[in-house]
C-alpha cells in the first residue's frame, strides 16, 4: 500500500515535521503488512507554482536557471555591498588621518568630502552596478 501526503510524524520528530511542512515537501511512505514503514521517500518540488501539472524537461531547466540566477545575483549583491562598505571605511579613515594633519581646515574638509564621494561612487559602480548588469541567464548558465 502506498500513501502519498503528509507523513505521520511522532512527537519526537516534530522539528523534522515542521521542516517538511515549511518547505512543502512531498513525502511518500510505503508500508508493509505491519505498521512500521518500509520506505520513506522525500521529494523537493522543482517549481512550487506547478504543483499539479508535470513539468517538461525544458520547464525544469528554466526553473533551475531562474533559481541559479537568483542565487548568483544575491551573491554578487552581497559581495558588492561588502566591497562598498569596506572601501568607504578605509577611505574615511585615511582621509581623516590626512585632514587631521591639516588641522581640519575648510579646504582640506572640502577636498576630503569630494574624494570620499567620488571613491564611494566608484566602489558602487564597480562593486554593485557592473556585476548586477552583467548577471543574466546566459552568464548563469555558464
Amino acid at each position: 500500500m502506498l500513501e502519498v501526503g503528509r507523513p505521520p510524524w511522532s512527537a519526537g520528530d516534530a522539528l523534522v515535521g515542521l521542516l517538511v511542512l515549511s518547505l512543502d515537501l512531498e513525502v511518500r511512505v510505503q508500508r508493509t503488512r505491519g505498521s512500521a514503514p518500509l520506505v520513506v521517500e522525500v521529494f523537493i518540488p522543482l517549481d512550487c507554482r506547478n504543483k499539479g501539472a508535470p513539468m517538461s524537461p525544458l520547464d525544469q531547466l528554466n526553473a533551475y536557471l531562474r533559481r541559479l540566477e537568483s542565487r548568483l545575483r544575491f551573491s554578487a549583491l552581497s559581495k558588492g555591498t561588502s566591497l562598498v562598505t569596506v572601501s568607504a571605511l578605509v577611505i574615511t579613515v585615511v582621509l581623516v588621518w590626512i585632514i587631521n594633519r591639516y588641522a581640519f581646515s575648510s579646504t582640506s574638509l572640502l577636498w576630503a568630502r569630494i574624494l570620499l564621494f567620488m571613491s564611494v561612487a566608484t566602489a558602487i559602480a564597480f562593486g554593485l552596478v557592473i556585476p548586477l548588469l552583467r548577471m543574466n541567464r546566459r552568464n548563469a548558465a555558464r
